[in-house]
């Protein structure tokens, strides 16, 4: 499975890390932005990433969730079948 995203923001005043959590036939993709402590000029820039997630043959409920500032969100919720 492959998921695509884009929001804006910048890549100076953020870490970005992601994971993917699998229980039973739920695959969550938490995608985490964490402000650095660094000095940024205000440059807000598309930030994109291709998330790829190994899963055996199944049917699947998957999550994409952002968190950033101690708040997370929930952007998509999917039921794919891997082949």
């Amino acid at each position: 499975m492959v998921v695509n995203n884009t929001r804006y923001g910048s890549l100076c005043y953020y870490t970005v890390e992601g994971s993917v959590d699998k229980a039973g036939n739920i695959l969550l993709l938490h995608i985490r932005y964490t402000p650095r402590l660094t000095m940024c000029r205000n440059e807000i820039r598309a930030l994109s990433y291709t998330a790829t997630i190994a899963a055996s043959a199944g049917n699947y409920e998957v999550i994409v969730v952002h968190e950033e500032n101690n708040k997370t969100d929930t952007l998509q919720r999917a039921s794919v079948t891997v082949h």
